[in-house]
């Protein structure tokens, strides 16, 4: 059979198929893709019976008044008009909104960042013996990619969303704003005598030194963090999107991004699992462990002992008791032992295996 000049033409305009999101998730997952619908099918059960009913059921309450014993009246949209205007509620709402979406973007950060450390050093790791382990775990190199591209695009939203965020806060008081202040994270002399005065006091050569609203080592955590999630995100975007970087830089550029992406990742997760675990979690006066960053509180002798300076200053002006609250309830409190406990954990593991994999590298 013969295929004529017209017909080879018309195919060839049409060229291959496009497959769509769904076929091209359906070959990402595998052959046995389909069985995992079965396997989830309780949970969707479960979670339709415990979590939509009685929310669907709650809805319908919140429109009605009801009294034990009485059938419920349906008044609309009368509670919500009451409660708008109550101030009580409005606090409540504002004070849960911030916690829950501060603890939220916590544990996600952390959580994405542990999930990049995994799969990153797995692939720069590929030859160590842990790594083969870990990919197999994870369904396949693919997969690992996968997470690891959208733990990055997750955490560089995050970090996206909080300049932006200081950008607004600053740029409305940018004329009053003190950039050298003592609410500044701007780094100023008084961190470096802080700094020596604090290694004087290690070797017992004088006394603790006092800070104020941030010490030397906050501002040094948020910074180190901040030059590299700039460094990394910006190597691994240029990696990720190697059409458009080709367009506008030479061809070297990606050997420098690679060896940039790699170098950069392993001293941030050494820096992260051992000079931010001790600052925070392992030094005397913290260990074993610091729950403020889930509780959003810190006792009233932690606060004086830690930030002396900035505790008498509002004492003197009499502005404390504004930020006085109550302490974290007990089951708040046990919650974020096990969390805290948990996500050291996984960071020591880690922090092994990044050792174990550049030892066994250079070794080789």
């Amino acid at each position: 059979m013969s295929i004529s000049t017209a017909e080879l033409g018309a195919k060839s305009a049409l060229g291959p198929k496009r497959e769509g999101p769904l076929v091209w998730l359906a070959r990402m997952l595998g052959p046995d893709h389909r069985l995992g619908y079965l396997f989830i099918l309780p949970t969707v059960v479960l979670v339709l019976a415990l979590v939509a009913y009685p929310f669907c059921y709650a809805i319908y309450l919140s429109l009605t008044r009801k009294y034990v014993g009485v059938p419920p009246v349906f008044v609309g949209f009368d509670n919500y008009v009451k409660l708008t205007f109550d101030g009580f509620f409005q606090r409540a709402v504002i004070n849960s909104f911030i916690f829950t979406f501060g603890s939220v973007a916590v544990k996600l950060v952390l959580g994405m960042v542990m999930a990049l450390v995994l799969t990153g050093m797995s692939a720069l790791y590929a030859n160590s013996p842990w790594a083969p382990v870990v990919i197999q775990q994870l369904g396949s190199p693919k997969v690992a990619a996968l997470i690891h591209r959208v733990a990055a695009s997750v955490f560089l939203t995050i970090f996206v969303i909080q300049l932006i965020y200081f950008i607004g806060r600053i740029g409305k008081n940018w004329k009053t704003f003190e950039w050298f202040g003592s609410h500044s994270l701007v780094p100023r002399w008084q961190d470096l005598w802080d700094m020596v005065a604090m290694f004087k006091w290690f070797f017992g050569k004088g006394p603790r030194p006092v800070f104020d609203r941030w010490t030397y080592w906050e501002k040094f955590d948020y910074w180190a963090v901040f030059w590299g999630v700039a460094i990394i995100g910006g190597s691994g975007l240029m990696l990720s999107f190697p059409s458009a970087t080709a367009s506008v830089l030479p061809g070297w550029v990606f050997n420098v991004g690679t060896l940039v992406h790699g170098e950069e990742a392993i001293l941030a997760a050494v820096f992260l699992f051992t000079v931010h675990f001790f600052n925070n979690h392992f030094r005397p006066d913290k260990f074993p462990l610091d729950i403020v960053m889930f509780t959003g509180a810190v006792s009233l002798e932690e606060f004086q002992r830690e930030h002396t300076v900035e505790y008498d200053r509002l004492v003197k002006t009499g502005e404390l008791k504004r930020y006085l609250v109550d302490a974290p309830s007990r089951p708040m409190t046990l919650g974020s032992k096990i969390l805290g406990f948990t996500l050291i954990t996984i960071g020591l593991i880690l922090l092994v295996l990044v050792v174990v994999g550049f030892f066994g590298s250079n070794l080789a």
